[in-house]
């Protein structure tokens, strides 16, 4: 349960966007992996653990390593120590968790999801004041994580598990609780307004109908709870006076309890649903839910692409980011530019009159920053996860925990994500979850002392590292 509980005590420190959370949490990470490492009486490196693990770890390294080039290298610096959580993220899960620990994960990551929006909800239901409009948010929902669409992909990632869950869960009322949070996942969408959220949900919704084995059981939930959350989404859009900096707090605290209330009673609706579909959908899928489901993911397609085509600017500024990004790319196609130095570029070039850190695509900005190499490096991050889950698509809960990834993979390449490591962290525990599912019986390396000890040393010396930052940052006076 120890990654659930990084991603709520992250998650709560602005979503990890500073410094300040990066080396605790890697230092707890990184002893959690060592010592699970030295005193674990069996440790078993896997294929495609192995691969993931060696890259993220690589990417650390170059990360770093482009000081060197670096136009701004405190700003690389920055980002190689923002990289050691995710290293040490990985590691922890690869070398504690077993194939039969992949529920217990997963609920901890949903659990925690769960605790943030909720905190968020409160927040806008009950007021304890006006409401006040962020400098660059508005009256968007943000809380606790400082980013409305950091929000949003976390409640888009949770939505998508709990699905699985309320599909496939063994115990009715494992499926019935996991069943009414969807209706908070859904009022925390409206209220973050976040599009790329959607676009996310969507993509995982999909990829989960495709990867499910079990797709009567997960149509017929999906069915059940789809009910609900329009509901939720009307009532949610009607509800102005919580979105609006005018409203007095009277207004918004008696809209916030009535709304309240109808969540309440949706959440219970979803419950019961789940419910029901679990005693009417079949166990395994026949032909009617491939069709069934293929309809419906066209439709959504048809409905999506209807929506971009006819909302003018729907991308925002982000094709002006996009554009400085690809002129880096440009000026810098061996090396990048040196990670960190985006805000450079566009202050450089200033296309529109606001400040920009970051690219907005995690791939277009690595290809920016770091050249072929840090991009080559981060797909070898990302694709192995996918392919584990085609091995492991029989295991009930993978297609929901590869789904919850996709939608992570997907809304990465359209905003920071990457700079927020609680949804990150949140996206590569489910990553790591697929690939603990994937281990073949009886298959991988079993590692020798020698291999414990180097990879000891190296838990070690990422929380090392990770000390060194809180000092030269100014967080830890020795």
């Amino acid at each position: 349960m120890l990654p659930g509980v990084v991603v709520v005590l992250i998650g709560i420190a602005n979503g990890g966007f500073f410094p300040r959370s990066w080396g605790w949490s890697a230092i707890a990470l990184a002893a959690l992996a060592g010592a699970a490492t030295l005193l674990r009486d069996r440790i078993v490196l896997y294929p495609l653990e192995g691969v993931t693990l060696a890259a993220v770890s690589a990417l650390a390294g170059w990360t770093a390593f482009s000081i060197i080039w670096s136009s701004s290298p405190t700003d690389s610096l920055l980002e190689a120590e923002r990289t050691l959580v995710y290293v040490a993220g990985l590691a922890a899960c690869v070398f504690v968790i077993e194939r039969r620990d992949v529920s217990v994960l997963l609920g901890g990551i949903l659990t925690a999801a769960t605790s943030l929006c909720v905190y968020g909800l409160v927040t806008r239901l009950y007021p304890e004041g006006p409401i006040v409009a962020d400098p660059f948010e508005g009256t968007l929902l943000i809380e606790p994580l400082g980013y409305a669409n950091a929000l949003g992909l976390l409640a888009a990632l949770a939505a998508v598990l709990a699905l699985s869950f309320a599909a496939h869960a063994a115990r009715p009322l494992a499926r019935a609780g996991v069943a009414a949070s969807v209706p908070l996942f859904v009022a925390v969408l409206v209220f973050t307004e976040s599009r790329g959220s959607w676009l996310a949900l969507a993509a995982g919704v999909a990829v989960a109908v495709v990867l499910d084995t079990r797709r009567g059981r997960l149509l017929a939930a999906t069915v059940a709870l789809a009910v609900p959350a329009v509901v939720v989404v009307w009532l949610a859009s009607r509800a102005t006076t919580l979105t609006s900096g005018e409203a007095t707090v009277a207004m918004a605290t008696g809209q916030g309890h009535r709304f309240a209330v109808a969540l309440a009673l949706l959440a219970v609706a979803s419950a019961v649903g789940a419910l029901a579909a679990g005693r009417l959908a079949p166990g395994r899928s026949g032909r009617w839910p491939l069709l069934v489901g293929g309809v419906l993911l066209a439709a959504a397609v048809v409905l999506v692409a209807y929506r971009v085509a006819t909302t003018p600017g729907l991308a925002g500024n982000r094709p002006a980011y996009w554009r400085v990004a690809w002129h880096e790319v440009e000026a810098n196609p061996v090396l990048g530019s040196g990670a960190g130095t985006f805000a450079l570029s566009w202050l450089h070039e200033q296309p529109a009159a606001e400040g920009v850190r970051d690219a907005h695509s995690l791939y277009l900005e690595t290809l920016a920053e770091l050249g072929p190499v840090g991009l080559l490096l981060l797909v070898a991050i990302l694709a192995p996860p996918l392919g584990a889950a085609v091995v492991a698509r029989e295991h009930s809960l993978v297609p929901g925990a590869a789904a919850a990834y996709s939608a992570y993979v997907v809304h990465a390449g359209l905003d920071w994500d990457w700079e927020m490591p609680a949804v990150t962290l949140a996206g590569l525990f489910c990553a790591a979850a697929v690939l603990a599912a994937a281990r073949p019986a009886g298959g991988g390396r079993r590692l020798a002392p020698a291999a414990r000890l180097a990879l000891v040393a190296a838990a070690a010396a990422v929380a090392g590292l990770a000390f060194a930052g809180l000092v030269d940052n100014g967080l830890l006076t020795l």
